[in-house]
């Protein structure tokens, strides 16, 4: 009997699919051997093969740079792998994007990238029916074109949303979009009033500070992602759909502790002073109170100290200490 199924399969050629109820499956021995075995749960659907399918499927396998071989079934099946795999290596940015944007403007390219991430898509479904019924049309010349754009706006999305996103930091700071990063950010370091520079800082002010003070590059996207890391704590490709909101969140607040700090009198405040001999550090201290995390953090450093007893002498411990405070400062 399963000599007899695989001769009757091979008469219908390289249209024929196999489904295990709703699965598709890939026609070989194996499979064949277990219809006998189960024959109420498969069933065959001879697919109609057209000179437009063929061609739609030999467009795709150029959009996507894949080498076709001289079969059509393989070709389906590798053209769909291809495919899933392209989408799974997006970066995250890309790849978990779930509404349009100013970016993804066509709904039916969030819905075809969906799919594709699906692990249990059916390939011949899903390249004549579903990609189809996502961009309305069986028209396979017009469904190429399409899946051609959707390709590409996905390959340059984080180019295209950095690009977006060093419009609107710039804008944050009220300059002239056609300038560098380099320059804006040069300016604005040197613009900072000097009892900012000498205020000890929030920790991700302080780094922008430090980064800010010496860019070695005019490159924007790189810049970006680097101010990215630091403001947020990861790079713009792996950023999530509210990531935006809380960059721009971080970075108002960074800004707000600037110009309060720039519009504050320090005198009187308390000072902090290290100098090795050859170097001296000297900071304001703008916190007066040490909130309740604060003197938990505080016990538990004091009781870190004491468990060492003199097994530590107090001058490195005063090193120790000297070495963190410089560390924040």
């Amino acid at each position: 009997m399963p000599v007899l199924l695989a001769i009757c399969i091979e008469e219908y050629g390289e249209n024929v699919v196999l489904y295990y109820q709703n699965k598709e499956l890939e026609i070989n021995g194996e499979t064949i051997s277990r219809i006998i075995d189960e024959p109420s749960k498969y069933f065959i659907h001879v697919e109609k093969g057209t000179s437009k399918k063929i061609n739609f499927v030999s467009s795709l396998f150029k959009i996507f740079k894949i080498e076709e071989t001289e079969n059509y079934r393989n070709n389906i099946n590798l053209l769909t792998n291809e495919m899933k795999k392209w989408v799974l290596s997006l970066p995250k940015i890309a790849r978990d994007v779930t509404s349009t944007n100013s970016i993804i403007f066509n709904e039916s390219f969030i819905t075809v990238k969906n799919d594709l991430l699906k692990p249990d898509m059916n390939n011949n479904e899903f390249l004549f029916q579903k990609i189809g019924d996502s961009f309305g049309t069986d028209d396979y010349e017009h469904l190429q074109n399409e899946v051609y754009s959707f390709k590409k706006i996905y390959d340059n999305y984080v180019d295209d949303y950095t690009n977006n996103l060093v419009y609107d930091f710039k804008e944050r700071f009220e300059h002239n979009s056609n300038s560098n990063l380099n320059s804006l950010l040069n300016t604005w370091h040197k613009n900072i009033e000097p009892q900012v520079k000498n205020t000890i800082l929030g920790l991700e002010t302080k780094k922008l500070f430090e980064y800010t003070s010496h860019i070695d590059t005019y490159n924007d996207k790189e810049i970006m992602e680097n101010i990215s890391n630091i403001i947020v704590g990861r790079y713009i490709e792996d950023w999530q759909e509210d990531t935006y909101d809380e960059f721009f969140e971080n970075l108002d607040n960074i800004l707000t502790e600037i110009k309060n700090i720039e519009t504050s009198d320090l005198e009187g405040q308390e000072k902090i002073l290290i100098s090795d001999g050859t170097e001296a550090i000297e900071k304001y201290v703008t916190t007066s109170e040490i909130s309740l995390l604060g003197n938990t953090l505080k016990n538990n450093i004091e009781d870190s100290i004491e468990e060492y007893g003199d097994s530590i002498s107090e001058s490195e411990k005063i090193m120790i200490l000297l070495q963190i405070i410089k560390k924040y400062m």
